[in-house]
């Protein structure tokens, strides 16, 4: 039991430690409100190009599908309400 509770030690300050890397005012690409919804097209099996199509038709840099763990700035504070298209989805 004791070599088994040694196995998960070095995950958890590993986990800490990449959280702690990224700089403040920065967010993983996957994560930010701009850019999740088309990393869930691709999750979904939606073409990388047809993703890509979008991402420029809305004024993104479709460069940023390419990395989801790349760092880009998070975006300001007023943009939280950009989370919440509803009148788009329904």
């Amino acid at each position: 039991a004791a070599a088994a509770g040694d196995a998960l030690v070095p995950a958890e300050p590993a986990a800490a430690a990449e959280a702690a890397a990224v700089p403040e005012g920065m967010v993983a690409a996957k994560d930010h409100p701009d850019y999740a919804k088309f990393f869930r097209l691709l999750r979904v099996g939606v073409p990388e190009s047809q993703v890509k199509l979008k991402i420029t038709q809305e004024g993104l840099n479709p460069d940023v599908i390419d990395d989801p763990e790349g760092l880009i700035a998070a975006p300001a504070g007023g943009e939280e309400g950009a989370l919440v298209p509803a009148g788009e989805e329904g």
